[in-house]
């Protein structure tokens, strides 16, 4: 999901419009997500380089998705399915709110 409103993101997409070769690269990858994403943040503040697929990470990786499974599954979260259904409900602004005022948390009971 794109969050058109993020400030970064904005000023990229004004400077790609103009020709700025290095905000088009971001907007483009703001927009184009890759399915994992792993940061070196204290070496890579601003998240440019994404280590998910290194070799050199990939223990870390194997651990992180058994971790979201894991932690998907206890939340009812089917992925790709979960957000196509979450769409479909929020198809208005009135559905939306709607939704927001009666959503339950998946295996809690609470409202």
């Amino acid at each position: 999901m794109v969050v058109k409103n993020f400030a970064p993101y904005q000023s990229w997409e004004v400077k790609a419009q103009a020709g700025d070769p290095f905000a088009r690269e971001q907007f483009d990858r703001y927009q184009k997500r890759p399915e994992y994403e792993l940061y070196d943040l204290r070496n890579d503040p601003y998240e440019m380089v994404n280590l998910a697929d290194h070799p050199e990470h990939a223990e870390t990786m194997t651990r992180l998705k058994a971790e979201l499974e894991n932690w998907m599954q206890q939340q009812g979260d089917m992925g790709a399915e979960t957000e196509a259904l979450a769409l479909e409900r929020m198809s208005t602004k009135d559905d939306r709110k709607k939704w927001s005022a009666r959503r339950t948390i998946p295996n809690s009971g609470k409202q």
